[in-house]
């Protein structure tokens, strides 16, 4: 009997195919499943450096609520604030700041905005944990 691949003189009991056809074969197959593990792996890899441009846009965006801040704190010292609710009286520069400051603390721990700073702390983490990651591959 003849191997059906290469031809060659085998036994009637065995199949219908030699041991070092099969030995090529199985390398194929172990091939394949080694090329298409790599292939997943650098696709997992473009999806979360896509993920992680996407958080980091969203970051410098929430950054933009600070800036927002600093603006209408600096609008508050120079054009004045009242200090107590009712009262006629104006703060500029120093003292104007610190209610400013008092404003913007009550302003973002007391409504939906509590999530930006939320946000950023955990972009930060996953950020360094995600740098770390990236170099350990590279080594």
């Amino acid at each position: 009997m003849k191997c059906e691949k290469c031809g060659k003189e085998i036994l009637a009991g065995e199949s219908k195919i030699c041991a070092e056809c099969k030995k090529e074969l199985l390398n194929n197959i172990k091939e394949d499943y080694e090329k298409e593990i790599n292939e997943k792996e650098e696709i997992s890899e473009e999806i979360s450096e896509v993920i992680h441009s996407l958080l980091k846009l969203f970051f410098i965006i929430s950054l933009l609520y600070y800036v927002y801040w600093i603006f209408y704190t600096i609008e508050g010292c120079i054009t004045g604030v009242t200090s107590w609710p009712g009262s006629d009286s104006k703060d500029y520069g120093l003292d104007a700041l610190f209610w400013m400051l008092l404003s913007f603390g009550t302003n973002t721990f007391q409504t939906k905005c509590v999530v930006i700073p939320i946000y950023q702390i955990i972009f930060l983490i996953y950020s360094g944990i995600h740098s770390s990651k990236s170099k350990n591959k590279k080594n």
